[in-house]
């Protein structure tokens, strides 16, 4: 039987996602170990086993396991059943028991491995959540695979045309989707999402002093606001600078409404006239690009210093100097680890969106269709570690390798998404024609 054009689609980026998921398992058994107490002596290995929790959501005190720590458990694997969802190539049905079973397979493992550690338990609770993380993902990317193509059907003017900023667009939006809403702490309590939304309508403008991203969403809705325009303008609407702006500024104001189900985030006036200031930047720059040509050299610079700027209002706040240097912490995810909260990961996760649009548009910009993923891995790595090495001097402000680390794997990965992505995604479409 041949396959059908959503088989074709899926099985195009198949290269990819089998990369990324196997680069997720290592970072899986890689977190779940840092930092690497190892010890194989039989009392140490006896005492890790008789001190194994079989008792499901239940502390080895009797006490009820944490709520926080299972949705930490959940949401760890979610991205292996996700990506593994798009890696397996077989039917449906068949491809969710393969992912399930090497979910769980890889948990039991890593519990088992845990065995051999120092400062690790192993859990019943952990390998249920972890398969239960799996089993999310995989419906996760289930519903995308079905939802997907049709977006994409929606966006470009039908099946024989092609827009040109369709990519650009899904780029964008997955950009200041992901800004707005990580670090995916959602809540579905009730009590919890009134009373924030109580302290927004006492406060509604939610202003602080102490400026920290406030830069980079900047940044970020000026790429959208700028793509929004162009896509319209692309499509000969009338008023493409107006509904492009605006198109832009709901998807901002709506983001910034999703906040109150996310526990570590707040919306506020403050934020939207942020994005709103993003949207205009960015719709009134794509309209004079249309009628004045700067030398993409000149544009690339810009970039680069916008996002050491951005970079740094983020990293360096709230520029207080600390009495003494704090120094570097070169393990990548100790410090996480040491919280032991999915929370942790944000400052990570936040590094590498932050430093995705240079790598991108410089690629854009100078290399154009050449590939040079190390020299702008390069910029990326010095720019991200001199902002980490200042933050030593920075009170509440600690370095860590880590996050440059992640600046370093955003621009490089928004170099890759230019040059082979747009490729992998152009192929995509075709399939759905």
């Amino acid at each position: 039987m041949e396959p059908s054009q959503k088989e074709k689609s899926n099985n195009s980026i198949q290269p990819v996602t089998k990369v990324l998921w196997v680069m997720f398992s290592f970072f899986i058994v890689y977190g779940t170990l840092v930092p690497f107490e190892l010890s194989f002596s039989k009392e140490s290995i006896s005492s890790n086993i008789s001190s194994i929790n079989w008792i499901p959501f239940m502390d080895p005190d009797g006490s009820r396991a944490s709520i926080p720590d299972i949705l930490q458990n959940i949401l760890f694997f979610v991205p292996f059943g996700f990506l593994g969802f798009f890696s397996v190539n077989c039917r449906r049905k068949r491809r969710i028991l393969i992912v399930t079973f090497l979910g769980s397979l890889l948990s039991l493992s890593v519990e088992i491995l845990q065995i051999f550690t120092l400062n690790r338990t192993t859990s019943v609770s952990d390998l249920i959540t972890n398969t239960v993380g799996t089993v999310i993902g995989i419906f996760a990317a289930s519903f995308v695979s079905q939802i997907f193509p049709n977006l994409v059907t929606m966006l470009q003017f039908g099946k024989k045309a092609y827009s040109k900023y369709l990519f650009l667009l899904i780029v964008s939006l997955a950009l200041v989707s992901v800004g707005s809403l990580q670090p995916f702490d959602f809540t579905l309590d009730v009590g919890f999402v009134w009373s924030k939304l109580k302290a927004l309508i006492n406060n509604p403008l939610h202003y602080t002093p102490v400026l920290r991203d406030e830069g980079v969403v900047l940044f970020r809705f000026i790429l959208l606001g700028s793509v929004c325009v162009m896509w319209f303008q692309e499509r000969m609407q009338k008023r493409p600078l107006v509904t492009g702006i605006a198109m832009s500024c709901f998807i901002g104001v709506f983001l910034e409404g999703c906040q109150l189900i996310i526990i570590s985030r707040m919306p506020g006036i403050q934020d939207v006239v942020i994005v709103v200031s993003g949207s205009f930047c960015g719709g009134c720059l794509a309209n004079l690009l249309r009628h004045n040509k700067i030398p993409a050299i000149l544009w690339c610079i810009i970039v680069i210093l916008a996002t050491l700027f951005t970079a740094g209002m983020q990293s360096l706040s709230p520029f207080q100097l600390s009495a003494e240097y704090h120094a570097m912490n070169w393990v990548p995810f100790l410090s996480y680890y040491e919280r032991t909260t999915f929370i942790a990961l944000s400052n990570f996760i936040e590094s590498v969106i932050t430093y995705f649009p240079m790598g991108f548009l410089v690629q854009h910009l100078i290399l154009k269709k050449k590939s040079n993923f190390f020299l702008i891995g390069i910029i990326a790595f010095m720019m991200a570690y001199c902002l980490e090495f200042s933050q030593g001097w920075i009170g509440g402000r600690y370095p860590d390798i880590t996050d440059a680390l992640g600046g370093t794997a955003g621009a490089v990965f928004g170099a890759w998404t230019n040059a082979k992505g747009w490729t992998i995604f152009n192929k995509y479409v075709d399939a759905l024609r």
